[in-house]
Formats: C-alpha cells, structure tokens, sequence
C-alpha cells in the first residue's frame, strides 16, 4: 500500500516538473525569441478591418491591439486574447490572426458566434469604417472565462459589466451577417471577352460548365462540348430533353453545372410545374439519370444548379443547390419575376442519387437569379435585372454580398445576364460570365463570354485554407 502511495507520489513530482519545466521552457523562448508585431483584423469596415482594444498576454509582451490591431508576440509562444475577465482563445502569434484563429476552425462555430457578437456589441467605433474599437478593459485579476461556455445571457451580463447596464448585446443573426460581409468580400475586374455571334451563340445562351480542362455550354433545348479554342468536340443541341420529359412539355434547360464526369441540368416547363435534374454523360452528352424536383420549392422552376464538388462528406455525398421559391414568395415580392430567397439543398450520391436535404434562407431576396455556381465554398450567382448583378452567397450563413454589375462594351448594356463557369486559367481570369448582347440596332445577335479576374481575394483566404479542386 505503502509502495503504491509512494509511486503515485513520485509520479505527481514528476508530472508538476514536467509543467514546471514545460513553462520554464516557454519563458525561456519568450525572452531569448525576438518580439514580433502581428495583427488582429476582422472586424468591420474595408478589409483588413483592424481590431483593436482586445487585451493580449503572453511572457513575451502584454498590453491591448492598437488602431491597426497591432499586438506583440514571440514566435511559438502562446498568446492569451481577452477582453475584461472573457477569455477569447489562447492561440500562438502570427502576423496576420481574426476570430477565426481562435476557433482552430472556419465554421461558424459557438465560439466564433460569441465573440463576433461581443465585438460587435462592444465596439465604440461609429464609423464602421475604419473597423472595430473596444475601450481597453483591463481583467479584474478574478479568473477568466472561456467565452464559449457563456449563454446569451451570460453574455450579456458581461456586456453590462463592462460597459453599463445601458449596453445592449447585439442580435446574433446580425452581428454574424456584419462579420461574413467583411471577411467574404471580395473585388473583380473584367479582363477580356469573347464574342459568340448568331447561331455560336444560341447554342450557348443559358449557361456552362467546365471538367477544368474544356468548356460545356446550355441552351434551351441542348448541350455542346469544346475545347479551350471554343471548337465543337460533341454537340446535342435538340434532342437533350429526355422524350418522355417533352411529353410532360417540359422544353428549358437552365444554367448547367460539371461533377464525376457528369453535366447536372435543371430542366422546366413554362408552367413550372414540371421541375427536373437530369444527368448527362460529359462524353457523350446523352442523358443517364433524370431525378424530379419537389414542385412546391421549385415554383418559378429551375433556372440553375451549382454542385460544390469539394463537400464531399464520408459517405461519398456531395451538396447540391437549386433556387426555393413558393407562392407565398411571389405574393410577398409582385414587383419581382423570379424572387429568390432561399437555397434548395440537397445531397447527391452517383449510387444513391439526389435527396431532399432542405432550405437555407438568404438575408435578401434577389430577382430573376439565371446561373449560379459554387467556387472554394461559396455561391456565386448572375441576376438578370437592370444593372445585371452579381452576387455571392454564404452557404452556411445565408449571408448575400453584392460583387459587381456587368459594364456596357461598346456602349451598348448586356441584353440579358445568363449563366457563369467558374475556372482558373493561366490568365489569372476565374469568373466567366455570359451574357445576351445586341448589335446597334437593339437587336439580339449573339453573346459575349466575359472573363473576370479577382483583384482582391476576401479575407477569409488569409485564414482558412481553401479546399482542394475536385472537378
């Protein structure tokens, strides 16, 4: 007994070395480690979108984030960020960190939705514009608390601790929404175009994909293959609606998308009632699988789909969006055509098929939304209407971003805003969009291909590796 007393004894010793040790370590490298300045960033306003007044403490310096979210570091030291006794993360320096860096992850996690909401709560800054500013409150030297484990509540009572009782805790949703538009936007340029004239560009005039290596293209009753050149390889261009779709006058198919050697496309009636994925062999352009769409999600049809072929989960299935639209949709919105709203979602298995998963609201409700396609997680969507939009969606959080409108060429507006392929090329161009145009007459005579470069990538790029292409 003695003997057992005595062992666990010894190993308690050699544990509290260990940690003794193990901190001696650190502060060791501390101080021998030059002190670096890194910077806290992520908050509101232009991107970066400095944060600053968040306290940080390791061996190597302590104080708050300045203007520019500057704050000092060793490298390979722990950092402790926290405001007040609220612990934010304890996480290692680098030049460049945000909230994200605290939750070890780029979900929305619980962490990362309670310290977004307390930022933005706690910020004095007016002018959102020049980011975020948190008075430097100092801890009261009682313990700290991990800010995951608090409940709005709590949350909140931390709040008016800190900054009186008049302080009010930001609504979730909101706060959440403020951060995503700041740490997804994103600036594009339009580089060049290509012109597809008369019949080139009918057989194109719906929207495209790509296997990354050639370019597929949509248009109202086929499909066509090329090259890099634009060359025909395969062409089904009006015999690609299944028969026994045409028999239920099924006669659209909308923007289409690419996935394991498979087009995805949306097809439709012009009654809507009939809303159908078909899939086609990429080789040969015939159809293989044909999956109907719940009709009443599906009211203003199916004008396109967007794979993310980089979701792929453990059992092999990927995610798939159409646009949700009801009734109660159109009644809400009647100066709209098409009002969208809502993301289909749905999971694609090429065993199992295509299943209803549900629907992800929007912040917003964007009109006559003709292609859609996903790119390193995110939505990104062409609309129709005067100024011919662009946008891009968070999946996760609903969150819509304007990117950008069309430019005239040649003075003269696109005619119509159709479907986009989203490839890099060796040009730097990722962004391709199509889009009706007309000669000075006003009369429509072909499309151009317009080729789009981003000259500023979102900030989220800085912070969460982007996934691997898997087309």
């Amino acid at each position: 007994m003695k003997s057992n007393i005595m062992k666990h004894t010894l190993q308690q010793v050699w544990m509290n070395a260990l940690g003794i040790m193990s901190v001696f370590f650190i502060a060791s490298n501390a101080l021998s480690a030059p002190v670096k300045t890194g910077y806290l960033e992520g908050g509101a306003g232009a991107a970066p979108g400095a944060i600053s007044g968040v306290r940080f403490s390791s061996p190597a310096a302590t104080g708050f984030t300045d203007r520019n979210g500057a704050f000092q570091y060793a490298q390979g030291v722990p950092v402790q960020f926290s405001i007040g006794d609220v612990e934010l993360g304890v996480i290692r320096g680098a030049p460049e960190i945000s909230p994200f860096s605290f939750t070890k992850s780029c979900g929305m996690t619980d962490r990362l939705k309670n310290i977004v909401r307390f930022l933005y709560s706690l910020n004095e800054n007016p002018r959102l514009s020049d980011g975020l500013a948190i008075y430097a409150y100092a801890p009261s030297g009682r313990r700290f608390v991990d800010i995951k484990t608090l409940t709005p509540k709590a949350l909140e009572a931390q709040l008016k601790q800190l900054a009186g009782s008049d302080k009010k805790l930001m609504d979730a949703d909101a706060a959440m929404h403020a951060f995503v538009r700041l740490i997804d936007d994103e600036q594009w340029k339009q580089v060049y175009f290509n012109e597809f004239n008369w019949l080139t560009g009918l057989y194109r005039s719906q929207g495209g994909a790509t296997d990354g290596d050639s370019w597929f293209f949509s248009w109202q009753y086929g499909l066509e293959a090329t090259d890099d050149n634009y060359d025909v390889k395969k062409e089904n261009h009006r015999n690609a609606i299944p028969e026994r779709l045409r028999a239920e006058d099924v006669n659209h198919i909308g923007d289409i998308d690419y996935y394991g050697g498979k087009i995805f496309a949306p097809l439709e009636d012009e009654k809507y009632l009939h809303p159908y994925i078909v899939l086609y062999n990429a080789q040969t352009l015939k159809y293989q699988d044909i999956y109907p769409l719940p009709q009443y999600a599906h009211r203003e049809g199916v004008p396109w789909i967007a794979v993310d072929k980089d979701s792929k989960d453990q059992y092999g299935n990927v995610t798939v969006y159409t646009s949700y639209t009801t009734e109660q949709d159109k009644q809400l919105h009647p100066e709209m055509i098409r009002p969208f709203k809502r993301l289909n979602k749905f999971a694609y298995h090429p065993m199992e098929g295509l299943k209803y998963i549900g629907t992800i609201p929007l912040t917003q409700t964007i009109d006559r939304v003709y292609g859609a396609k996903v790119y390193e997680g995110m939505i990104y969507a062409s609309s129709d209407t005067s100024d011919k939009d662009y946008y891009k969606m968070n999946p996760e959080t609903g969150t819509v971003i304007k990117l950008f409108a069309l430019e005239p060429i040649r003075g003269r507006k696109p005619a119509e805003a159709k479907g986009l392929i989203m490839r890099t090329l060796q040009d730097g161009t990722e962004m391709h969009t199509l889009d009706i145009k007309t000669n000075k007459w006003g009369i429509k005579d072909g499309l151009h291909f317009r080729h789009h470069k981003r000259v500023q990538p979102p900030l989220r790029n800085r912070f969460c590796p982007l996934p691997a292409s898997s087309v």
